[in-house]
């Protein structure tokens, strides 16, 4: 199934958008997500890495299961306040 990830921050500068398409096989977790995007953006992969998904404006945990029912999905680098 085709996923849409929005993406925030420091993420779409290295991909270039402020969304990215990825293909998964359902039901993934958010692991197999974040490791999907790794693959497809390799410039970003240590961002990625330390970003947190967030389904339907939720932090989830890495294996929290998606169905395909999800309406949003983010990914959200760490950010720092001042």
């Amino acid at each position: 199934m085709k996923l849409q990830i929005l993406l925030f921050a420091g993420l779409g500068e290295h991909v270039g958008s402020n969304s990215a398409q990825i293909d998964v096989d359902l039901p993934s977790t958010a692991s197999d997500v974040l490791a999907t995007l790794q693959r497809s953006f390799p410039d970003a992969a240590p961002l990625i890495s330390f970003s947190r998904l967030a389904i339907d404006q939720e932090y989830v945990e890495m294996d929290y299961q998606l169905d395909g029912t999800e309406s949003e999905i983010a990914l959200i680098p760490p950010v720092s306040g001042g």
